[in-house]
Formats: structure tokens, sequence, C-alpha cells
């Protein structure tokens, strides 16, 4: 586990488009796009190249077992964006709604970087809803069962302040 302070930010499509166009940034770009959207759809990283640092296209969509048409995520893309993601600092993760692979990934990268005790600080229980077949990859990825039973208890403290119904 790398010591090092990162900023790490979780956006919608739409609210990181609207920054790139309006600003540069400082940011590392992870895109996590759904397959059945057009590369018109994510234009905006074409045209503005030069507003942000660089960045690393995943696609796959938001679901956690495999569904006719859809692109499910494989481990091997955890793997490359964590690897992508290791000496970056100023990253930004962005999905189309910025709530539930974008949330996942995020807090993965947080992992590699400080104990996720206090990686899932990073996590939202109003906005984010991690995507749990992510969250599954990344454990076997980093070998560190403590990702999950920080993500368990951060799920069952969000379920409580938020009135969720859990199917367990």
């Amino acid at each position: 586990m790398e010591n090092k302070k990162t900023n790490i930010e979780i956006f919608s499509l739409a609210a990181l488009s609207g920054l790139v166009t309006a600003q540069g940034t400082d940011y590392s770009i992870v895109s996590i796009r759904n397959s059945d959207l057009t590369e018109s759809s994510y234009a905006v990283f074409g045209k503005y190249r030069r507003n942000f640092r660089n960045i690393h296209v995943a696609v796959f969509d938001d679901i956690e077992y495999p569904q006719d048409g859809l692109a499910i995520v494989e481990p091997e893309q955890i793997k490359l964006i964590l690897a992508w993601a290791r000496n970056r600092r100023n990253i930004a993760v962005h999905c189309t709604a910025g709530i539930s692979r974008s949330s996942a990934v995020a807090y993965l990268i947080a992992c590699t970087r400080m104990p996720p005790s206090e990686a899932i600080g990073l996590l939202d229980p109003d906005r984010h809803c991690p995507n749990d077949l992510v969250i599954y990859h990344g454990i076997k990825i980093l070998n560190d069962i403590s990702i999950y039973e920080e993500y368990m208890k951060w799920i069952m403290r969000a379920a409580i302040s938020n009135d969720w119904i859990l199917t367990i």
C-alpha cells in the first residue's frame, strides 16, 4: 500500500464533462463507459483533451451478473485501472451517473493508498451505491479482505441512516 495522499473525486459523466469543458483541470481521468453509448457521448474528452492530464477508458455496464447485450466488468479491467492509477495523484473517476461503478472504482483506488477504514470515507451514503462486482474483483486483486469488511460496515450504516431495505 502506498502512503501518499491522493485527491480522488467521483463524478457523473455530465458533471465531469461540464468541468472539463469549462476549465482546465489537473485530473487524470478514469472514464467508465457504457457499452451501449456511442463514442459521441464521450466526445468532450477528445475535444477538450488539453483540459486534463490523461485518461484511462474502461467499458463495462452497471451490472453484477451477465445479461444479454451488456458488458460485465472483468477482473483484468480492474487490474488495469488500479495499475494505471498507481502513480497518479489527482484522479477523477466517472461513470454515467456517478453512483455505482465510479464509486466502487474510486474506493478501490483509495484502498491502494490508505487503509480501507480511511478509504471508505470517500463514499457518501446519500449519493453512492458501489457496484458489488467491482468491489469483489478489487478484493481479490488486492488480496485484502478488510476492503470488504469496511465496505459492509459502510453499507450497514448507510442502510440504517437512509432506511434502505436490504436483501441479504
